[in-house]
């Protein structure tokens, strides 16, 4: 169940992830793909669905299977506030983005807690992006370092590794290869800069190894993704598999536009 539950996050972590350089602001053409919903199965179950709600090419709202929601605020073409939303009705966390001459500079995590989360951006020159984590304290806005830190490596618009550290030691590292096709979640405006979703890629992610690090050892995760496309070059379906080198895990995803 544990491995399953992994291998489901990785996979929403994908679909609300991948977008395009190609965003416009209208809906100009006869008709833009935009995915309207996806459905995981698994041994010929269906175990999980989302759906997107749109205004023009903008994501108004997000939603499961489990009865959770998010909701999109934009600000001009930029997202700048996600709300998400348990099966209570109940806002659980928020997350305000801010952006410097259209890059994503941070992102501030607000939750029912004593202290909030922060991630700050830094855009570097050799086209690599850095970011540093802080805790927020509500009752002073005081800011301390969380200790995380990490850096994103982009590749023919695409992001290929990400390196994390804590305290300067090696946390993680993620590779990430990706096919030549059209994203799934390419035509939703402003959803590539949002850093934390991992959302800068204009392909499909095909294959992830993930590496841990921890007291000197190290494990890994290779997960690999087949893609069945339409004549546009769009994906509607989406095989994974995961391999932890002890077990093989298999799901199936089906996209609707």
């Amino acid at each position: 169940m544990k491995k399953l539950l992994y291998l489901l996050s990785a996979i929403i972590a994908i679909l609300t992830s991948c977008s395009s350089d190609n965003d416009t602001d209208s809906l100009n053409q006869a008709h833009i793909p935009l995915l309207l919903k996806y459905v995981i199965t698994k041994d010929g179950k269906t175990i999980y669905t989302g759906e997107n709600i749109y205004n023009g090419n903008r994501i108004v709202s997000f939603s499961d299977s489990n009865g959770n929601k998010s909701n999109y605020t934009y600000t001009g073409d930029l997202i700048t506030k996600i709300e998400d939303i348990n099966t209570k009705g109940m806002i659980t966390t928020t997350r305000d983005y801010s952006y410097s001459s259209g890059k994503l500079e941070s992102v501030l995590y607000k939750s029912p807690s004593s202290k909030n989360l922060k991630i700050k951006y830094t855009h570097n020159q050799d086209g690599t992006i850095s970011y540093k984590k802080y805790l927020i304290q509500v009752s002073t806005g005081s800011e301390e370092e969380e200790g995380s830190t990490g850096k994103y490596t982009f590749k023919d618009g695409n992001l290929i590794k990400t390196e994390s550290f804590y305290y300067n030691s090696p946390e993680g590292l993620t590779i990430s290869e990706y096919d030549s096709k059209n994203s799934f979640n390419k035509n939703i405006l402003g959803l590539k800069l949002l850093l934390d979703y991992s959302s800068t890629s204009i392909n499909n992610l095909v294959k992830q190894t993930i590496v841990t690090f921890s007291d000197n050892n190290s494990t890994s995760i290779i997960s690999t993704y087949a893609f069945t496309y339409d004549a546009n070059g769009y994906a509607t379906e989406m095989k994974t598999s995961k391999s932890d080198g002890a077990s093989d895990t298999t799901q199936t995803i089906k996209y609707f536009y």
